[in-house]
């Protein structure tokens, strides 16, 4: 919506009881989600300006003014939640910036950051997060959770010192797409086989 009675109210506003105000100017795309966090409202969804901020699916309003949150992200964000005194994202996003954040990250107070370094990631969207019972739940459309082999490889030679970082990156890589062509070509002579293999 960009308007409620009458109002030019551009994809946020609020109510006092009697009638709608804007949010300053509002947001240029859909918001999906809000939260408050540390007094501010956040607002997350698929725009990519807040007021006059650049503000990529993600931003905060402290009651006068937008601001960005860090990079933002590289696609919509759906969910939003607080755990631990912490705040965390959700969405179908893949990364913050240059960080791999693969549909979930955590605020740290400045830039968004993915868990477990990068290499635990979601196959499908996150809709969802609850705080229950002491733990975090989140929902969506994946199926699974696991380790992505690049995501592996290109933690693991982070740490190591840099003239030996490139090194290490294209031989994991080599050997993670040579794995799989292995893995590939075995399964397809094991489809042709008519005879068995033991008696």
């Amino acid at each position: 919506f960009t308007t409620i009675d009458g109002a030019l109210i551009s994809k946020i506003g609020r109510w006092n009881g009697t009638a709608w105000a804007p949010l300053g100017a509002g947001v240029n795309g859909q918001v999906t989600e809000l939260m408050m966090f540390n007094e501010d409202l956040i607002a997350a969804g698929s725009f990519s300006m807040a007021g006059a901020v650049s503000a990529a699916r993600i931003a905060r309003w402290d009651g006068t003014a937008w601001s960005a949150m860090g990079s933002g992200f590289n696609n919509q964000v759906t969910a939003l939640g607080r755990f631990g005194g912490e705040l965390y994202a959700g969405g179908t996003f893949t990364s913050s910036g240059g960080t791999n954040t693969v549909r979930i990250a955590k605020w740290d107070g400045a830039n968004w950051q993915p868990l477990f370094g990068g290499i635990l990631g979601f196959n499908g969207q996150i809709n969802a997060m609850k705080v229950w019972n002491g733990e975090l739940y989140v929902g969506g459309s994946f199926t699974q959770i696991g380790f992505d082999n690049i995501s592996f490889i290109a933690v693991l030679a982070s740490k190591l010192p840099a003239e030996q970082q490139d090194r290490a990156r294209q031989l994991g890589i080599g050997l993670a797409v040579g794995s799989r062509i292995l893995l590939l070509l075995a399964i397809s002579w094991v489809t042709r086989l008519t005879d068995p293999l033991f008696n």
